[in-house]
């Protein structure tokens, strides 16, 4: 499954309009199709054998009036299955992710931030779910996907990074979506600094995964389609 991180916020498609006009067509010069004389010929046998025309013209029986059915069952459509949409999950990283890999391998790992969207699109895949991978470094524009989240996914994967000690403003939006959210850290917050360990994430979170790396980022996938599968 393919899947492209993104700078641009989420737009509603405009209706797709027609690829050329109507054609009018003259008074007198409609003609019947196969089909529509298919489907008149049809009918016109199944009210003349209601009436008793079958009963009373000779050679025309069973399989005359049996034809008749099956003529009829192949002019009517087949109703139509709608194919089913994947559960969208949006996968978003905020600031300084970007730098993944060259920045202190130590402690987030030589993975970069290509490696992770690569992973979450195959956990995705294999788990049948649908994802927007997007990263930014902007707090705002963070929020504004977070906003966007609400009546278009099922639910939101979040690694808020350095906002998540200090964004009341995130917060509120996570909250505000009425989503589950995961949270997940690449490390393990609380045995790093202590102005770390608090998470204003947490509060609009129903789960935390930290300190397994980008693996975390699969932990919560995979919570997520369970989540989903169990319903509200």
């Amino acid at each position: 499954m393919a899947s492209f991180r993104s700078t641009a916020t989420l737009r509603v498609s405009n209706p797709i309009a027609a690829s050329r006009p109507a054609t009018v067509v003259a008074a007198g010069s409609v003609r019947a199709s196969p089909f529509s004389v298919t489907v008149i010929a049809s009918l016109m046998r199944r009210l003349w054998a209601r009436a008793g025309g079958a009963a009373s013209k000779p050679g025309w029986g069973a399989a005359e009036a049996r034809d008749c059915r099956d003529t009829d069952a192949r002019a009517r459509p087949q109703a139509m299955t709608a194919r089913p949409v994947l559960p969208l999950i949006a996968v978003l990283n905020g600031p300084n992710l970007n730098m993944l890999g060259m920045r202190q391998p130590e402690v987030y790992g030589s993975a970069t931030i290509d490696d992770v969207e690569a992973l979450c699109a195959e956990t995705a895949e294999q788990l049948g779910l649908a994802i927007d991978f997007r990263q930014t470094n902007g707090e705002g524009e963070l929020i504004s996907w977070v906003q966007e989240c609400r009546g278009r996914a099922s639910g939101i994967v979040i690694n808020t990074a350095g906002y998540t000690h200090t964004s009341v403003a995130l917060m509120d939006a996570l909250l505000a979506t009425d989503l589950r959210v995961i949270e997940v850290h690449l490390s393990n917050i609380h045995r790093r600094e202590e102005f770390r360990h608090h998470s204003y994430v947490s509060r609009a979170a129903v789960g935390v995964i930290c300190g397994l790396g980008m693996q975390g980022y699969a932990l919560a996938l995979r919570a997520m389609a369970e989540l989903i599968e169990e319903g509200p």
